[in-house]
């Protein structure tokens, strides 16, 4: 067995061997010592201890101050950037006071020189009569901008002054305070309160004649929190509404006569398949009244074929789909439910003419927009709503009710529905009031209705709205209800 060389030392007390035997980790403190002492030439070491210094974990936020505090006690050299935030503000204090004290006998004395020379600018003026003022406000409104100017160079000029003196509200005039807040000091802003005053009036029907009856009742009451209702100016609607109902722009009760093709027959089937296309597109009610409104509106004022008056009632509906829905359907769908009858090009060429013909005016009023408010003076409830709104659509396909204005059918619906479901009393002051319609005025629009229901013009073809309100989701009204089989009419 080989016996381990050991090293030999050379003159200059360094070992020349190149394999030197691993030391005992017990034996590392002294070994290391053992070498420094070898090696004076060479640059000190640290000691074990402070050269295998662990690395600092990263503290928590809670211990930021301690962590600082530990490493100035291990024997960090603090720098200039260490200085506490205290100690920094004490020194910029310090500065800014050696600065004041330095300038403010300058501006002293420069003040006093000022003074010396000329008196000051901004002085106690003497009151005037406030009576003088008031015809001269106009005018001081005009010389505000020069006022501003001046007062502006006199400030400049004497900014010491005023720094020494700063005068008080009470040494200024009246104008100064108004140049200086940018208005004339007479104006007073309206409160707060001033300003909804005139709204909380409005929030109850101040248009309601309760002279008139005390029976009379404020069908708007309750709605005054609620916006949608639109309480404040809903009586200057339906009288906007009662004006544009008595235009000429609504249809003519006559028309078929200036149709030499055309008869109220056929006017009735297209009118009922508009409304069976509406049910199966699943259009709104607005949008059905309003077809059949501009179909009626064109044939009063243009005469038409035989063979168009299918592509009027398309034409018709494209346009009270675009102008009411939120989703419209396609033109290729109407092309398609009139078993491409027409092209495209056709149905687009038609509604350029009948917008062009009606002046694009597509707001006039239909039954649907008197109804929902009679409804409400009735406090019908969701079944006799229903009956009423079934019994006004059925009056779309008869030509002979074209002959009663929009209000006059819906107030005529309202009192059928309630007669129909035995409501009493029928017809009452409040029910007038709002309607503007006594019982005996709608003796024969009511009558009509009820032909409408109980034995219409056409039973073989006047079949959309019954099939419609058929169905059980609007409580079958159409056949629940049978047609009243007389009347008893009173003056009320």
């Amino acid at each position: 067995m080989k016996k381990p060389r050991v090293p030999v030392a050379s003159k200059s007390g360094l070992s020349t061997s190149t394999t030197m035997k691993r030391p005992v980790l017990s034996d590392v403190s002294n070994a290391k010592q053992e070498i420094a002492k070898k090696k004076p030439a060479l640059v000190a070491v640290k000691s074990f201890n402070q050269a295998t210094e662990a690395p600092t974990r990263r503290a928590a936020l809670a211990d930021v101050k301690n962590t600082t505090s530990s490493k100035l006690a291990s024997g960090l050299n603090p720098t200039s950037k260490a200085i506490s935030t205290a100690a920094g503000r004490v020194i910029m204090k310090a500065k800014r006071k050696a600065v004041t004290t330095t300038k403010v006998p300058t501006k002293q004395a420069k003040s006093s020189s000022i003074m010396a020379e000329s008196k000051p600018v901004i002085t106690k003026k003497e009151p005037k009569m406030e009576e003088e003022k008031e015809p001269e406000e106009e005018e001081e409104e005009e010389e505000q901008p020069s006022k501003q100017a001046s007062a502006k160079m006199d400030i400049e000029e004497n900014v010491s002054d005023i720094a020494v003196n700063p005068p008080t509200t009470d040494d200024m005039s009246t104008d100064e305070l108004s140049i200086d807040l940018g208005e004339s000091a007479t104006k007073k802003r309206p409160s707060l309160s001033e300003l909804l005053a005139p709204m909380e009036t409005l929030g109850m029907s101040a248009d309601l004649d309760t002279s008139l009856d005390d029976k009379v009742e404020d069908i708007d009451s309750g709605d005054i929190d609620d916006p949608a209702q639109v309480i404040e100016y809903v009586n200057e609607i339906m009288e906007l509404w009662r004006e544009k109902e008595k235009s000429d722009r609504m249809p003519k009760q006559r028309y078929m006569k200036s149709q030499r093709e055309l008869n109220f027959k056929m006017r009735g089937i297209l009118v009922d398949w508009m409304l069976d296309v509406s049910v199966q597109f699943s259009l709104l009610a607005e949008t059905q009244f309003l077809a059949v409104q501009l179909l009626d509106r064109l044939l009063s004022i243009k005469e038409v074929s035989k063979a168009r008056i299918q592509l009027i009632g398309i034409s018709a509906l494209v346009i009270a789909a675009k102008f009411e829905e939120t989703r419209v359907p396609c033109l290729d769908d109407f092309i398609w439910i009139s078993a491409d009858a027409f092209s495209r090009e056709e149905v687009l060429r038609v509604e350029k003419i009948m917008l062009g013909a009606l002046d694009w005016d597509l707001t006039l009023p239909t039954p649907l927009h008197f109804l929902r408010r009679f409804s409400k003076a009735a406090r019908s409830d969701s079944v006799t709503h229903t009956l009423s709104k079934y019994l006004t659509e059925l009056s779309l396909p008869e030509y002979k009710m074209l002959r009663f204005v929009p209000s006059m059918v819906a107030a005529s619906a309202v009192y059928l529905a309630r007669k129909m479901t035995n409501k009493t009393p029928i017809w009452n002051k409040t029910l007038q009031y709002y309607t503007q319609y006594a019982e005996e005025d709608l003796e024969e629009c009511v009558e009509l209705l009820n032909d409408c229901h109980g034995n219409p013009s056409d039973p073989k073809f006047f079949k959309a709205v019954v099939k419609k309100y058929a169905n059980s989701a609007l409580f079958s009204v159409s056949t629940a209800f049978p047609a009243v089989t007389s009347f008893s009419w009173q003056s009320s």
